[in-house]
């Protein structure tokens, strides 16, 4: 009687350790699954595992068999993630700026416990190492929820806005007064989140650090019909911005020798035209203009030049003076 109630059970036992286990990297042979039933109280031999198994596959579980040193080994294909994906998302976590300390650890924690049997592998000190820059905020998940929420709705929100001073104290732009944006979407970008919104008053896009905000409220009231259309492809915004810097939007002209193509598909995406004389390239893109844009052509050390149009060179050079006298 004492093995009845497992042997009934059996099936869902067998399926946790194969959801739980293994994957394609780790299938498990016949005689150790039959062993871990055993040690359960489960009694199990190979014709009655190889018929267990066939109903769990009736029941639309995707389990696989693969011939492994001599013997049948099973697992369980798609239930769950392969060890080297959630190694992507944990590093990614760990690399994710705007995410603090805390909420990082709590992430990592649950995203290893997907892992089973191998959640060790997973927390152990890779071989990618990262410069963390944590941020301290610890409102990040209702913000951006509450943000998400103002887009699905086509609604508008507000927050109040800061910057952090040489005590890490927090210093509220605006004297403390709230933001009323429309929220257009929300990009995540060199490590950071942003909010992408529209601002009525300057008609154009204006950007804003969601690690930065505090008491984000979604307002009962839509966003204007020009907002609206502002459907956006979050790809395009991070080619014309600059660190997330907004401005205005401008075509410019831009020649630069073979060597920097590789910046250039960096930051404008491998689909942009190039046409090439000799060892010089020459795009055509659409930037908003704003101090980093300067200062991105600026760090190739004359390499990189603004052909056209004549006010955004006129523009560069006086900040290029500008520069120099304070040198």
């Amino acid at each position: 009687m004492g093995r009845e109630k497992p042997q009934k059970v059996k099936l869902l036992i067998l399926e946790g350790i194969l959801r739980s286990e293994t994957d394609p990297e780790h299938p498990m042979k016949t005689e150790d699954l039959c062993k871990k039933l055993g040690d359960m109280g489960i009694t199990c031999d190979r014709r009655v595992l190889a018929r267990d198994i066939e109903i769990l596959k009736s029941f639309g579980f995707d389990i696989r068999r693969k011939y492994v040193a001599h013997s049948y080994a099973y697992f369980m294909e798609g239930s769950t993630f392969k060890i080297a994906e959630l190694k992507i998302i944990v590093d990614a976590l760990q690399a994710a700026t705007f995410l603090p300390e805390s909420l990082t650890d709590e992430l990592v924690g649950r995203i290893a416990d997907l892992g089973g049997v191998y959640k060790n592998e997973l927390l152990e000190d890779g071989i990618v190492s990262f410069n963390l820059r944590k941020h301290t905020n610890e409102d990040v998940y209702e913000n951006v929820a509450a943000l998400e929420s103002a887009i699905k709705k086509k609604s508008k929100a507000m927050f109040n806005y800061f910057d952090l001073n040489e005590k890490k104290k927090r210093i509220y732009r605006k004297d403390g007064d709230f933001y009323t944006v429309e929220p257009i979407v929300l990009i995540y970008h060199e490590d950071l989140y942003y909010l992408v919104a529209y601002s009525s008053k300057y008609k154009n896009y204006t950007t804003y650090r969601i690690d930065r905000m505090e008491n984000v409220t979604v307002i009962d009231e839509p966003v204007t019909k020009v907002a609206e259309r502002k459907i956006l492809n979050p790809a395009n915004v991070t080619k014309q911005t600059f660190k997330m810097f907004g401005g205005v939007p401008c075509k410019v002209t831009l020649t630069f020798p073979i060597e920097l193509l590789g910046a250039v598909y960096d930051k404008f995406g491998e689909s942009i035209k190039v046409t090439r004389t000799e060892d010089i390239c020459t795009i055509k893109v659409t930037v908003q203009l704003s101090p980093t844009f300067y200062g991105w052509i600026f760090q190739f050390a004359g390499k990189m030049r603004i052909v056209e149009p004549d006010e955004v060179i006129v523009e560069y050079r006086e900040m290029c003076r500008k520069v120099l006298e304070n040198i």
